[in-house]
């Protein structure tokens, strides 16, 4: 960072802070001043000029490798940075240096950050992108599950939300196998999924209940996936009894 300094305005010469004695030459110096590396410069302050270091991916529960921009124009007075918007949980920003460092404690999406520097002169600001991965596991519950639905029904029929996963990094994809014939899985508003009987579908297998798996695979770096095996889905008719095989 910029060191304080004492000049004289007539012969531009500077005494640092540790009592050594500095000089430029008076042609053309409008200002004297000591750079963020403690080297004299003559002539007036320039603005920052800074460079983002690369974009993160990151593990949750994992330090990170503290990270800063590098700065080639002029130097950044304690509390010069700051960084917008807010960076991820168990994540810290030094407005001294513009440092990040820490340990993410939550799974986040991708996002963009913007680090401003600013001086007396002026402000530079770049973008980095920071990632947060999670792990995938089991959520202890809603895996197997085992449900009814009816069939022929005018208006179809729907399962409660399952939530058989948990963690992982968003957004998540879904997928399943060995559901009978009418039925489909769909994606809920979180980190769930329902299961739909189409209006009027004679779902197959009829008479016994249909074994499917369900497998969430998640957007980390490599994607993680999970399966839930062992989910039963019988479908009975509207008398609640079960449907008889097709002709």
């Amino acid at each position: 960072m910029a060191k304080e300094i004492f000049f004289n305005s007539v012969n531009y010469t500077a005494l640092h802070f540790d009592g050594t004695e500095y000089s430029c030459a008076t042609s053309g110096a409008d200002s004297i001043h000591f750079d963020g590396n403690d080297y004299l410069v003559c002539g007036a302050l320039a603005a920052p000029s800074i460079v983002c270091p690369p974009n993160q991916v990151l593990a949750e529960g994992a330090a990170m490798t503290p990270i800063s921009p590098t700065n080639s124009g002029g130097a950044v007075p304690a509390g010069g940075y700051s960084i917008s918007p807010a960076l991820p949980a168990g994540l810290s920003f030094d407005a001294d240096t513009g440092e990040i460092s820490g340990t993410p404690t939550t799974a986040a999406q991708n996002a963009t950050f913007t680090i401003t520097a600013t001086n007396a002169t002026g402000s530079n600001s770049c973008t980095l992108d920071i990632l947060v991965t999670g792990t995938l596991a089991y959520s202890g519950i809603d895996c197997p599950v085992s449900f009814t639905l009816l069939a022929n029904q005018t208006g179809g029929q729907t399962t409660q939300p399952y939530v058989p996963f948990t963690g992982g990094t968003p957004p998540y994809t879904w997928a399943t196998s060995g559901l009978p014939t009418g039925a489909t899985l769909y994606q809920g508003l979180g980190f769930d999924y329902y299961i739909e009987l189409v209006a009027g579908s004679p779902a197959t297998p009829i008479g016994n209940p249909a074994i499917y798996s369900v497998t969430v695979t998640d957007s980390s770096s490599p994607p993680q996936s999970l399966t839930c095996s062992g989910n039963q889905m019988e479908v009975l008719d509207a008398g609640g009894g079960t449907n008889p095989p097709p002709p």
